[in-house]
C-alpha cells in the first residue's frame, strides 16, 4: 500500500536556503535563481519605504527583521539586483515591478547604481570584518577611525548588506554595539550615500536576556529604521501551497478537504472577513494540510519559541516525531485523513513543550492545556481528546488568524465528524468542565479553575485613600520637556510629574531639604468648593513670596476629580492584583491585569489633557494659568530661565547631558588629552569632523574661548565679548571663583555637585570639560591634589582619573600676593636656564618648574644617598610636596637656613648644580673601573675595540657577547657607559640604585676578566695545530697583564712523562686551587730564567 509521500512532496526551491552573497554570484554567472522569487506585498511595502526614506529623508542605516523563512533573504537578493550597478540584473528586477503600482517608487531604488558590498554575519568583531572589506592596508586600525579619516566612503553610492546580521550581535558581543551605534551615526548624516541594511530575525535588543545589555542594544536600534517583514495571512497561504507539489489528490480526499474548506470560507463569510475565493485555491492546493492548520502555522512563526528555529519550510521538511513528513510517510493514500490541528499539537507538544513552557505569552496557557487534556484522556474518547487539542491550539495561536472555536471552525478541524458527533463531544466536555461555553460569542475555551469575583472584592476598597507615594512608585507619566528653552541653550530639563496631596505639598513647601526642582508636584486632592481652592492657593502663593529661593512648581488641575477617580481605581485594582486568591487563576488574572492596563491607559490620556485647563504657582508665588501646549512650554522654559540663570548655552547632544553613550565618552576622553597636550595648537591640533571636534566647535570655537594669541600660539581664555552666553561663561567662572576662594581646597565630585544645582544646573557628562577648560584659563592659580598629594603635572594618569574616577582628587585654589612677586622674579631668572618650558612667575608655575626639573634628572639621582645632606633635604620636600606655596615660602627657607629671597634661589642653584654632577661624576667613576679592569686607556678606544671585534665570537655566554658587543662600538662616550651600566645592572638607564651599582662594579670587573681570558684563547689558537698541543696562561693583577703560551708535542716524552707523575704525588697533599698556583707560579718562574 502506497503512502501519502507517493504522491506529495515539497517543491525544491523551497527546501533551500538563501545564501544572499553566493546567489548574487550565481546571478553573475547567469544562473536564473530570481526567476521564480515573487514579490508579495509585504516585500513591496519594504522597497517603497525603503525608497521614500532615501530619497526624502538622511535615514541610511535600515534594518528587516521577520522569522524564518518569511522570504528576508530573498528580498535582499531582489535589493542587491535593483540597486547594483549591473544593468543586466536591474533589468531581471525591474521587470518584475511592471505593473505594481507602486512600481514608479520602488524603481527609484535603482538610482543611482550603488557599489553592492554583502557579506554574512558571524560570531566576531564586526569592526574587523568591515576593516577587511573597506580599508584592507589599514586592518590594524580602529575602523570607525578610519571611516571618519576617509569621509569619501560614505559619499560613494554603496549598499552594504548584512544577512544575518544576529550572528555579530548574540552572545553578549558588546563591542559590536558601539561599531553598529557609531556606523549608523555616521551614514545618517547629510550627504551620506552609503545604505546600510541588516537582516536579522528579530529587533537587535532581542538577542540579549540581560537588561543593561538590551538597553545598550536598544539605543543602537534606534539608529535604524527597521523595516519588519511580516506576511499577510494570504501570502502565508500562498506560499505554503505552492510549497506543496501533489501529483495528485484521491476523490474521497478532496471530498474532505473541500468540506472542511466550506465550513473556514462560510465563517469567514459570517465575519465578512475576506473574499472567500482568494482563499478557497490556496486552501485546495496545500492538501493534505487541513485549512485550519494553514491558519495557525502563520501565528506560530511569529511565536518566539518557534523564530529562532524553524519556519514554516523546515517544518513541511522537517522528520521530527508528529511533523509533516512523518504524516506522509506513515499516512496511506486511501486514508482521507488530514494533518489537523490536533496533529500540530503532538507535533509542537513533543518538540518544543520545552520552549513553550517557559514562554511568557503562552506558558501558562499550554500547561492549563495540557492538564485540560490529560483529565480528558481520563475520561472520553480519542475524538473527546482531540476536540480538546484543536480547542487548545485555536485559543493559544489564533491570534491574526480570523478564526475562534465555535462550531464550524471545530468541524473545518476534523471534517470527518457530523456537526451532531461535535455537539455531543463538546457538551460531554462541558459536563466535565474541560472547556467552558462562551454563548454570547457562540465559542468554546478551556476551562481555567477560577472563581475569584472581581466586582465583589472592589467593594471592599472604596473607602480607599488615594496613596499618592504608591501611585507615584506604581504610575510612571511621561517627562515634559521645556523644548523653547532647549532650542535655545541646547540644554535639556525634564519635568516630572510627582502626584501630590495637600498635606504632601504643604510640607513640601516647608522642608528645607526639599527643593523641589524638575518636579512638578501634581494636586490630586478635590475641593469641596472654589472658595476652599482658592484659599489654599492664596496660601501657597503667600508662603512663596516669602521664600523665593524655594523653586517648587505645583501644578492645580481643572480635571483633578477625573484623575482622582482613575487613581483610586488604579491603586484598588492593584491592591486586588496582589490577592493570594489570585496565585492558582490565571483568567482572573489576566482580567485583573486587563482592566489595570485600560486604567492606565485612561488615566495617562487624561493627564496629557492638562494643558488644557491647569492652574500654576511657580517659585516666588507668581500665579499662571495654561491652556495650551504652547503656553505650558512658554511657561516652563521662562522658568528654567530663571532658576538655571549661569548655565552657559552648549548645543551638543552627545556630552550635553547627564549620561553620555561609549560614542559620547570616547569623544570626551579624546578632547580633554587634546585640551591638555594641545592646548597651543589651533583646533588642539585636531582635523576632520569627528565628535570631539563637534564638541570643540559648538562650545570653544563658536564662544572664542580658545584664541590665537600674539606669539601665534592659542590658549584657553575667557571670553571677551559682549554676547549673552559670552557674560553667562563669565559669571559662572566668576560664581566657581567664589567658591574655590572660600573654600580653599574642594572635591571635584563636591564642586559637580554644586555645578548641577541652580543657579548653574550643568550636565554631568560635560562637566570634566568645563572644569578643564577652567583649570587651563587659571593655570597659575588652580592645582589638583590626588588622595591630598600635590599633582604638578596632567600626566596621562591624572587625565585618565580626572575621568573615570575624579573621587580620588581634589581642587586647590591660590592666590598670589604682592610681596610674593620679588621670589617669583628671582626663582624665574635661574630656572629658565634649567626649564625652557618655563612661561610665568606665578608660584604654582615656580613650584611645578622645581618638581620638573627634579623629575628629570635620572631615578637614581632622585634617591641616591651620594647626595649632600641638604640636597637630600631638598630632594625630599620637592617630591613630597603638599602645598606648592607651603614649599617655596615655609619648606625652602627652612631647608636652606634663611628667610632671604637671594639666599633661598642661589641656594636652590647650588642644589641642581649638584644633581646634574651627581650622575656625570657616576658615569666618570664607571668608566675608570672600565678601563682599568680591562687594562685600556682612554684616548686608545680604537684598540679595544679592534680586541673586542678579534673575541667576540668565542663565546656564547649572553651577558658576556653583549658586553664585548657594546665594546665593539665604544667611543668613551657617557651614553655608552650608561648601556654597560644598565647591562651589569638589568636595569633601564638612570633606574638603578646605590645597591644595584656597588654591583655592578664587581660584575663588570668580573666581564673584564672574562674577556682577557677570552684574548689568551684567541692566542693560542693562533699559535697552530696540527700533532703538538698548547696551553695558554693568562695572568691580571696590578702590574698589568703576562700571556705565556707553552708549545708541546701531542705525545709527552717518557721522561717527561716520569717526572710529571712525580710532581703529582708530592701535590697530592694540597687542595686543587693550591695545587694548580704551585704549577703556574713554577712555569713562570721557569719562564723568567728562560729570559
Amino acid at each position: 500500500m502506497n503512502q501519502l509521500n507517493s504522491i506529495v512532496s515539497v517543491s525544491s526551491r523551497f527546501q533551500r536556503s538563501v545564501n544572499i552573497a553566493a546567489e548574487r554570484q550565481r546571478l553573475f554567472d547567469g544562473s536564473d535563481c530570481m526567476g521564480d522569487y515573487q514579490l508579495l506585498g509585504s516585500s513591496i511595502q519594504i522597497l517603497e519605504t525603503l525608497a521614500l526614506y532615501l530619497s526624502q529623508t538622511n535615514q541610511r542605516a535600515f534594518t528587516i527583521t521577520g522569522p524564518y523563512g518569511c522570504g528576508k533573504s530573498s528580498l535582499g537578493l531582489f535589493l542587491c539586483a535593483l540597486a547594483g550597478q549591473e544593468d543586466s540584473l536591474k533589468k531581471v528586477a525591474k521587470d518584475k515591478l511592471t505593473g505594481l503600482k507602486e512600481e514608479e517608487n520602488v524603481k527609484k531604488l535603482s538610482e543611482p547604481g550603488r557599489r553592492v558590498i554583502v557579506f554574512n554575519g558571524r560570531k566576531g568583531s564586526l569592526a574587523e570584518d568591515l576593516n577587511k572589506v573597506f580599508f584592507p592596508d589599514l586592518r590594524q586600525s580602529d575602523f570607525i577611525d578610519n571611516l571618519k579619516a576617509h569621509p569619501s566612503i560614505i559619499k560613494e553610492p554603496t549598499l552594504l548588506m548584512i544577512d544575518e546580521l544576529g550572528r555579530y550581535v548574540a552572545g553578549g558581543q558588546m563591542e559590536n554595539c558601539a561599531v553598529l551605534q557609531d556606523l549608523a551615526e555616521i551614514i545618517n548624516s547629510s550627504g551620506s550615500n552609503f545604505v546600510f541594511i541588516g537582516i536579522l530575525h528579530q529587533n537587535l535588543s532581542a538577542y540579549s536576556d540581560n537588561r543593561s545589555e538590551k538597553d545598550e542594544w536598544a539605543k543602537v536600534q534606534g539608529r535604524f529604521l527597521d523595516l519588519p517583514l511580516i506576511s499577510h495571512m494570504e501570502e502565508t497561504l500562498k506560499i505554503l501551497s505552492e510549497a506543496i507539489a501533489q501529483e495528485s489528490v484521491p476523490e474521497k480526499s478532496r471530498l474532505v478537504v473541500e468540506k472542511a474548506v466550506s465550513c473556514v470560507l462560510k465563517h469567514f463569510q459570517e465575519k465578512s472577513l475576506i473574499s472567500t475565493e482568494i482563499y478557497r485555491t490556496s486552501f485546495l492546493k496545500s492538501w493534505p494540510v487541513n485549512p485550519i492548520v494553514c491558519l495557525l502555522l502563520g501565528s506560530i512563526s511569529r511565536r518566539n519559541f518557534w523564530q529562532n528555529a524553524r519556519s514554516i519550510f523546515s517544518f513541511l521538511t522537517s522528520r521530527e516525531p508528529f511533523g509533516f513528513q512523518h504524516f506522509l510517510e506513515t499516512t496511506s493514500t486511501e486514508s482521507t485523513e488530514l494533518y489537523s490541528p490536533y496533529h500540530l499539537w503532538d507535533y509542537l507538544n513533543n518538540n518544543f513543550s520545552h520552549l513553550i513552557i517557559p514562554d511568557r505569552s503562552d506558558g501558562h496557557r499550554w500547561v492549563n492545556a495540557i492538564d485540560c487534556i490529560e483529565r480528558t484522556k481520563n475520561k472520553g474518547s480519542e475524538d473527546h481528546v482531540r476536540m480538546v487539542q484543536v480547542i487548545a491550539m485555536i485559543s493559544i495561536f489564533n491570534t491574526g488568524t480570523g478564526i475562534d472555536s465555535n462550531k464550524l471552525i471545530l468541524q473545518a478541524s476534523q471534517p470527518y465528524l457530523s456537526l451532531k458527533k461535535i455537539g455531543i463531544i463538546l457538551q460531554d466536555l462541558v459536563e466535565w468542565k474541560i472547556i467552558i461555553s462562551r454563548r454570547e460569542h457562540d465559542t468554546y475555551a478551556l476551562y481555567d479553575a477560577g472563581n475569584f469575583d472581581i466586582e465583589k472584592e472592589k467593594t471592599k476598597y472604596k473607602e480607599l485613600q488615594i496613596d499618592t507615594e504608591a501611585l507615584n512608585k506604581y504610575v510612571r507619566l511621561p517627562s515634559i520637556v521645556a523644548k523653547r528653552y532647549y532650542a535655545e541653550t541646547g540644554n535639556i530639563r525634564l519635568f516630572n510629574f510627582e502626584f501630590s496631596s495637600r498635606e504632601q505639598i504643604n510640607y513640601a513647601v516647608k522642608d528645607p531639604k526639599d527643593d523641589g526642582i524638575n518636579r512638578i508636584y501634581l494636586l490630586l486632592d478635590i475641593f469641596e468648593s472654589s472658595q476652599e481652592r482658592a484659599a489654599f492657593i492664596f496660601r501657597l502663593k503667600e508662603f512663596l513670596q516669602l521664600n523665593p529661593s524655594k523653586l517648587m512648581l505645583i501644578a492645580i488641575p481643572n480635571n483633578a476629580k477625573k484623575l482622582a477617580s482613575f487613581a483610586q481605581e488604579i491603586l484598588i485594582m492593584r491592591r486586588i492584583s496582589q490577592d493570594p486568591l489570585l496565585e492558582g487563576d490565571r483568567v482572573s488574572r489576566a482580567e485583573v491585569a486587563k482592566n489595570i492596563d485600560q486604567l492606565l491607559s485612561q488615566f495617562r490620556e487624561e493627564v496629557s489633557h492638562l494643558h488644557q485647563g491647569i492652574s500654576w504657582i511657580l517659585p516666588g508665588g507668581v500665579l499662571r494659568e495654561s491652556h495650551d501646549d504652547r503656553e505650558l512650554n512658554a511657561l516652563l522654559s521662562d522658568l528654567c530661565h530663571k532658576i538655571y540663570p549661569l548655565t552657559p548655552y552648549f548645543h551638543n547632544e552627545l556630552v550635553n547631558r547627564n549620561k553620555t553613550s561609549v560614542a559620547g565618552r570616547t569623544a570626551l576622553k579624546k578632547l580633554i588629552f587634546a585640551m591638555v597636550n594641545q592646548e597651543e595648537k589651533k583646533r588642539l591640533g585636531m582635523t576632520g569632523t569627528p565628535a570631539e571636534v563637534m564638541i570643540y566647535m559648538t562650545l570653544f570655537e563658536n564662544n572664542a574661548l580658545h584664541r590665537q594669541q600674539s606669539d601665534g600660539t592659542y590658549a584657553f581664555t575667557l571670553p571677551q565679548d559682549l554676547r549673552e552666553n559670552s557674560e553667562r561663561i563669565r559669571r559662572f567662572w566668576k560664581k566657581t571663583e567664589q567658591i574655590l576662594s572660600e573654600r580653599k581646597i574642594i572635591d571635584v565630585l563636591e564642586l559637580y555637585s554644586l555645578w548641577q544645582k541652580p543657579p548653574f544646573g550643568l550636565k554631568a557628562a560635560a562637566m570634566p570639560i568645563f572644569l578643564m577648560y577652567f583649570f587651563l584659563v587659571n593655570k597659575e592659580s588652580m592645582s589638583f591634589y590626588q588622595d591630598d598629594m600635590y599633582e604638578p603635572f596632567l600626566t596621562p594618569e591624572v587625565v585618565d582619573l580626572f575621568l573615570a574616577n575624579p573621587k580620588h582628587l581634589k581642587i586647590r585654589y591660590h592666590k598670589n600676593k604682592p610681596a610674593n612677586n620679588d621670589l617669583g622674579e628671582k626663582f624665574f631668572a635661574i630656572l629658565k636656564n634649567y626649564d625652557e618650558s618655563l612661561k610665568a612667575r606665578d608660584t604654582l608655575s615656580i613650584a611645578r618648574s622645581l618638581v620638573k626639573i627634579l623629575l628629570e634628572q635620572p631615578k637614581w639621582v632622585q634617591i641616591t644617598v651620594r647626595a649632600s645632606p641638604r640636597t637630600k633635604a631638598y630632594r625630599e620636600a620637592v617630591l613630597k610636596a603638599h602645598d606648592p606655596v607651603e614649599l617655596l615660602y615655609t619648606e625652602l627657607p627652612k631647608i636652606f637656613e634663611t628667610k632671604e629671597n637671594s639666599l633661598i634661589v642661589s641656594r636652590t642653584k647650588e642644589v641642581l648644580d649638584e644633581l646634574e654632577k651627581l650622575n656625570k661624576n657616576l658615569i666618570h667613576e664607571i668608566k675608570v673601573i672600565l678601563y682599568r679592569a680591562i687594562d685600556a686607556e682612554e684616548g686608545k678606544e680604537k684598540e679595544l675595540r679592534a680586541r673586542a671585534k678579534k673575541i667576540i665570537n668565542l663565546t656564547n655566554h649572553l651577558q658576556l657577547k653583549r658586553f664585548i658587543s657594546n665594546l665593539i662600538d665604544f667611543r668613551g662616550e657617557d651614553e655608552e657607559v650608561e648601556k654597560i651600566l644598565g647591562l651589569t645592572t638589568g636595569k633601564l638607564s638612570g633606574k638603578w640604585t646605590d645597591s644595584d651599582i656597588d654591583n655592578a662594579r664587581t660584575k663588570i670587573s668580573d666581564l673584564a676578566f672574562s674577556f682577557r681570558h677570552l684574548e689568551g684563547l684567541a692566542t693560542l689558537d693562533e699559535a697552530g695545530t696540527g700533532a703538538r698541543r698548547l696551553f695558554g696562561l693568562v695572568l691580571a693583577g696590578e702590574k698589568g697583564r703576562t700571556d705565556v703560551v707553552v708549545d708541546i708535542p701531542s705525545k709527552l716524552p717518557l721522561e717527561a712523562k716520569k717526572v710529571r707523575d712525580n710532581i703529582l704525588k708530592g701535590l697530592k697533599t694540597l687542595p686543587k686551587e693550591l695545587a694548580i698556583a704551585v704549577l703556574i707560579e713554577s712555569g713562570l718562574e721557569l719562564e723568567k730564567k728562560n729570559g
